[in-house]
Order: structure tokens, then sequence, then C-alpha cells
């Protein structure tokens, strides 16, 4: 398997953990203004942002090991894109609950 593919899933490994450090990272928060931002649950959001990145990266070295023991390692470009996909939208709509702006 090439390298390159074990990197993805460190990249949103690592990125779940610093988002959970630095919710500012979070895109959308930062751009809210102060009264906005006192309408957001942060220590909830930047949990669960946490644990999709998390688990994107997870899945990502799932699909790497399956892909490695039934010799189709050269499909994970296929595999890779759905599993960012799916794992964005859950995301994106399951951070909707953390925002009690109007």
């Amino acid at each position: 398997m090439d390298i390159s593919s074990y990197i993805i899933g460190f990249v949103f490994i690592g990125l779940g953990f610093l988002v959970k450090a630095f919710p500012g990272l979070i895109a959308g928060y930062n751009t809210l203004s102060d009264a906005e931002k006192k309408n957001v649950d942060v220590s909830g959001l930047s949990s669960f942002v946490r644990n999709c990145l998390i688990g994107i990266g997870l899945a990502m070295f799932m699909a790497i090991g399956i892909l490695d023991v039934i010799h189709k390692s050269s499909y994970s470009s296929f595999v890779f894109f759905p599993i960012i996909l799916v794992g964005m939208i859950v995301l994106i709509v399951g951070s909707q609950k953390y925002d009690h702006n109007k």
C-alpha cells in the first residue's frame, strides 16, 4: 500500500485532535460574531467534530487493511472518496444541533 494512504488517515486523526484543542479551527464557528458564539455549545461541537474526523481517519485505516487482505489496494482512491463524503455529510448535519442561534 502506498504511504500516502496512511498519511491521509493520520491527517484526519490529527485534525480531529487539533479541532478539540483549538475550536477556532472549525469552519463557520470562527466567523461568528461574539453574540452568536455565546449561543453555540463549543465543547459539544468540538467533541463531535473531533469524533467525526477521527472516525473518518479510522475508517480509512480499516479500508486500507481490507483492501490489502483482498489484494485490491489499488482501489484505495475509489474507497476513500465515499468515506470522506459520507463522513463530511454526517459532520455537517450532526453539528447543526450544537448551534442554538435563530
